[in-house]
């Protein structure tokens, strides 16, 4: 009976229908790697609440100087203003789920809509968008804020964390979606 069962799987007892060891050896260890690499966490990767915020100890103020371009339409002619910003900052974590911004004009104010934060232990990234419609009583016009703010902040050793602000926001004609003003500004700040 048994000698009828070798005779259906002639090679089930020979090495010919095994795989080598070194192959079986690569297998195993790939097997390995991967689990090994998907186990360990991405950069951005987990949607993070304010209790999760203030547990990794990302909650807090924020200080540092930031610096851009800041440029608005001249009203009386073609043209436009063009100013340097450079000056002290200051950021608070955790961030509300939405706050307004006066415009670059300084004459109307835009929705700034904070999405969750992503990350981990070692870093964290919110990103924010600019929305809404205003009116403008310098160029008498309505106006739509458009844009977005991004804050990366990087945990550097037991207590020091680092952040980084990119802030930019379009004010454009609602009717003709002509660009009135607008800032570019990045900073570094610290806890």
């Amino acid at each position: 009976m048994i000698k009828h069962l070798l005779s259906l799987f002639p090679n089930s007892l020979t090495t010919r229908g095994f795989r080598k060891p070194s192959s079986a050896l690569w297998i195993s260890g790939g097997l390995a790697l991967t689990v090994l690499l998907g186990s360990v966490d991405t950069s951005y990767g987990y949607r993070l609440t304010n209790r999760d915020l203030r547990y990794f100890g990302y909650s807090g103020n924020y200080r540092g100087f930031v610096r851009g371009d800041v440029e608005t339409r001249n009203a009386f002619g073609g043209g436009y203003d063009y100013r340097y910003v450079d000056q002290r900052s200051n950021e608070r974590l955790p961030t509300g789920r939405r706050t307004i911004v006066t415009g670059p004009t300084g004459n109307n104010g835009f929705f700034l809509n904070h999405s969750a934060p992503r990350g981990n232990g070692r870093r964290i990234k919110i990103r924010s968008f600019y929305s809404g419609v205003a009116f403008n009583d310098i160029y008498g016009e309505y106006m739509v804020g458009s844009g977005s703010k991004i804050v990366t902040v990087v945990r550097r050793g037991y207590r020091r964390y680092d952040m980084s602000v990119i802030d930019n926001l379009d004010e454009r004609a609602e009717f003709d979606g002509d660009l009135f003003s607008y800032w570019r500004i990045r900073g570094d700040l610290g806890k």
